[in-house]
């Protein structure tokens, strides 16, 4: 170990947006370490910052287009020029042609064809049209780019149908949140205390807000006292901050609590210690999954949270933010608090745990 080789992990989501994504990426960072690599990390605030971002797909291409970017970002260059191997956790960034995306395709086209790397695209989804459609035209520049990669592993099966439609081999792993929950002996359920506790989404269009109030209101009927968690490391999402004091300003429910947070440990036993549990969050409804906590969920702004129940074969399914969804909600929670609910057993957790370990079996 006394010449380890070095890792560039980029996009990385520890200091960002919520505990889920603090575990799925400190899992990826231990593993690399265990594996013999000492880490440099790029924050996914630095990847959809970059600048210039191209502007159409020749540019992609256009080697006068990359001395400016090099010469913009010296010290990215140097990052990616002395590293050995380079590790993308895309989770959840690359779907359509937003900023975000566009830089996050044009580096790790950067330190394929400019630098000769290495490059491993890990624990992510990928839907270049925001469906299930497969990448053409305009997103044609999704297929450019991957096929350069050395490995691919998607979190669910969804993204590896798109990406098999065009000829691009992907290897269907899985999220690397439970591995992390695991590894910390977090995935045993507590006492349910009798709460429901929620969250919110990516977007929260006015359909799901209204559902939510909907929701509230009946838990408040039902004297069921709510909980709604936030936190993160650090930058924590400023919109669920809004989305829980317009709930806490709008419903009927003055008594639900706020609960922000303050370790990964903390956040979790949220999940351990709930009766049940909704929201639209990825993330967090992977952490109910591993923990066993009962729950439901609305999709999330891509379909990556039911592709994620389908590829572990979930009895779960996302609910429709209508009628016939909150009377299903409705039926979930009675029967979870009369605890008539099974909790998701051993085998679940087990698969994806399996699908989590896939991310690293070439690093």
């Amino acid at each position: 170990m006394i010449d380890k080789k070095k890792a560039l992990l980029i996009n990385f989501t520890a200091d960002a947006y919520h505990w889920g994504c603090y575990g799925t990426s400190m899992e990826i960072y231990d593993t690399l370490i265990e594996s013999g690599y000492f880490i440099e990390t790029r924050s996914v605030y630095e990847v959809h910052t970059l600048k210039p971002t191209p502007q159409n797909n020749k540019e992609f291409n256009d080697n006068n287009f990359f001395k400016k970017y090099s010469e913009e970002n010296q010290d990215l260059c140097r990052s990616i020029k002395n590293s050995d191997i380079i590790v993308i956790n895309a989770e959840g960034t690359l779907h359509g042609l937003a900023k975000g995306p566009i830089n996050l395709l044009y580096l790790m086209l950067v330190c394929k064809k400019y630098f000769k790397k290495v490059v491993h695209l890990i624990n992510f989804s990928c839907f270049p049209n925001g469906d299930n459609t497969a990448p053409k035209d305009h997103t044609a520049i999704y297929i450019d780019v991957l096929k350069m990669l050395d490995n691919i592993v998607v979190r669910e099966i969804f993204s590896e149908n798109i990406l098999k439609e065009v000829g691009i081999k992907a290897t269907s792993g899985f999220d690397c949140l439970p591995r992390y929950l695991f590894r910390y002996n977090l995935t045993g359920r507590m006492k349910p205390n009798g709460c429901v506790l929620l969250s919110g989404g990516v977007k929260m269009p006015e359909e799901y807000v209204s559902f939510y109030m909907k929701f509230i209101n009946w838990l408040h009927s039902k004297d069921i006292p709510v909980r709604f968690l936030l936190g993160a490391k650090s930058d924590p999402d400023e919109a669920e901050y809004k989305f829980w004091h317009y709930l806490k300003q709008a419903s009927k429910h003055k008594d639900m609590t706020l609960v922000e947070a303050k370790s990964f440990k903390s956040w979790t036993d949220e999940f351990r210690s709930a009766t049940f549990f909704f929201s639209a969050r990825f993330h967090h409804t992977i952490a109910a999954l591993s923990i066993g906590t009962p729950f439901a969920v609305l999709p999330s702004n891509t379909q990556k949270i039911s592709a994620m129940l389908n590829t572990i074969g979930s009895t779960v399914t996302c609910l429709s933010p209508d009628e016939d969804g909150f009377t299903k909600l409705q039926d979930l929670v009675n029967n979870g608090l009369n605890e008539n609910l099974e909790s998701q057993n051993g085998e679940i957790l087990e698969k994806m745990i399996e699908g989590a370990k896939k991310n690293f079996n070439n690093i």
